[in-house]
């Protein structure tokens, strides 16, 4: 992958970093409705070129982890010993146990971690589930680089084209779906007696909602001949029998879930349908609460104690040590003076975080802050539900800014979705601050295949 960017680099520089070109590609993103606080977003003009050896090497990724947090799940589900050591509330562990009945403990995701394209090494910064987004984001950002700027002639010749991440999506629910005994007449799983044009919900509040991801997603499965559509939460009815959109009347079949569990908790009453419709198994609902249990926070941790160790194999044991970082649930109180006394003065090496949150949300790194605000940031922390994990290493990649076409190298985030617990695509994002996102000066890096991998885009 590197040495196919800088071989791109090299002939950018040839025509001056393309001014022209990086502006309308700007203009592009902007037309499709890809902005950031009504402005443009930052991105870097120099996709990340994956190569068919680095596809096997993220599906290798996801593999690994996914295998990690299925187990986990089950025995959440299984053991409500085990459930203890989350300590959700009630209602979340409800949520998390309610039927469910395809295979795929976790459908949908997109995995962040800092990966190391030389040797390989990586360590993950967090598990997505719930609401994972950023499909339309790489979509239109690489297709707007692709089409707008640079050696178009280059581009051909090398076979560089965009690493879709809309219809796996699409294709994923289809795959799900099919899974389901519910989405046959009679629960044969027979071909046959799949029910008749069924028709998917995407489901979300409104107000929270990526109509951008929303409407990829559902093109990509009205083009595979499945009615979709979008749904606000509280326009879901249930009357025992059948879900439905009181806006119409018409009977949901399936639901792909983007409304995140934490905030559905703040708001139960108003997901009651499709909560009681899940609860009677007449929905089939993709990215089940249960997936709740991976995109928590708390996860990390739950990794480290020996109630999961007693479960799971060597070699996984052996694969968390490896990639997943020291995580430590502050309210639990399981730091001692001196651990604390030492992280007061390390801030560098550690993160804060809700046990809970999501898109950066109140996320604070060490190195971003004074040595007196993390102090009391910490101290501060340790009466919330908060937690505490260690700075992973990172690794850089080259940047061509859109903006002012500089060239730097940043610290990349990558983010690997998965569909049925595979490498699908990516979003990724770029950064010299600790946390990478948009408030704190991050770029979009978009994502390309070359020639060798182009059999992903079939």
């Amino acid at each position: 992958m590197l040495a196919e960017m800088k071989e791109y680099i090299t002939a950018l520089q040839s025509m001056n970093m393309d001014q022209a070109g990086r502006k309308r590609a700007e203009e592009q993103t902007i037309a499709s409705g890809i902005t950031v606080n009504d402005g443009p977003v930052a991105f870097s003009c120099v996709p990340l070129m994956v190569t068919e050896e680095d596809r096997n090497s993220f599906d290798q990724v996801i593999v690994g982890i996914q295998t990690i947090l299925s187990k986990m799940t089950e025995r959440y589900i299984a053991d409500p010993s085990y459930r203890k050591i989350f300590g959700f509330s009630k209602e979340m562990e409800e949520l998390i146990c309610l039927p469910c009945d395809y295979p795929c403990i976790i459908p949908f995701g997109r995995y962040d971690l800092f990966y190391d394209f030389i040797s390989g090494t990586y360590g993950f910064c967090e598990i997505n589930t719930d609401g994972s987004g950023g499909m339309s984001w790489n979509n239109r950002i690489t297709e707007a680089v692709l089409q707008n700027f640079g050696d178009q002639k280059y581009l051909k010749e090398k076979g560089i084209t965009l690493w879709d991440a809309e219809t796996p999506f699409a294709e994923g629910i289809i795959e799900i779906w099919k899974s389901s005994p519910q989405a046959y007449v009679n629960g044969s799983l027979k071909e046959a007696d799949l029910i008749p044009d069924p028709l998917i919900a995407i489901v979300d509040f409104k107000e929270e909602a990526v109509m951008t991801d929303f409407q990829g997603i559902i093109d990509g499965l009205i083009a595979k001949g499945v009615r979709a559509r979008f749904t606000d939460m509280r326009d879901l009815e249930f009357d025992g029998a059948q879900l439905r959109d009181r806006t119409d009347g018409a009977v949901i079949h399936g639901i792909y879930r983007r409304a995140v569990t934490s905030v559905m908790l703040e708001r139960l009453e108003e997901c009651r349908a499709l909560i009681d419709a899940v609860r009677s198994e007449k929905v089939v609902l993709m990215g089940h609460f249960r997936t709740s249990l991976a995109h928590s926070k708390k996860v990390f941790a739950a990794m480290y104690r020996k109630e999961t160790r007693e479960f799971l194999a060597k070699e996984e044991i052996a694969y968390i040590h490896a990639h997943v970082p020291a995580t430590y649930i502050l309210r639990e109180g399981t730091l001692s003076e001196e651990d604390l006394n030492r992280i007061r003065l390390e801030k560098d090496s550690w993160v804060l975080k809700p046990e809970e949150g999501f898109a950066s949300m109140d996320v604070t790194c060490g190195m971003d802050v004074e040595p007196e605000e993390w102090k009391r940031l910490l101290e501060e922390a340790l009466k919330k539900p908060f937690i505490l994990q260690q700075f992973c290493e990172r690794y850089t990649v080259p940047v061509v800014r859109g903006d002012t076409g500089e060239l730097d190298e940043y610290p990349l985030m990558l983010g690997i979705f998965q569909t049925g617990g595979h490498a699908a695509a990516c979003y990724s994002r770029a950064g010299q601050a600790g946390v990478i996102d948009f408030s704190h000066g991050c770029v979009c890096v978009p994502t390309a295949v070359i020639k060798s991998c182009d059999e992903v885009q079939e």
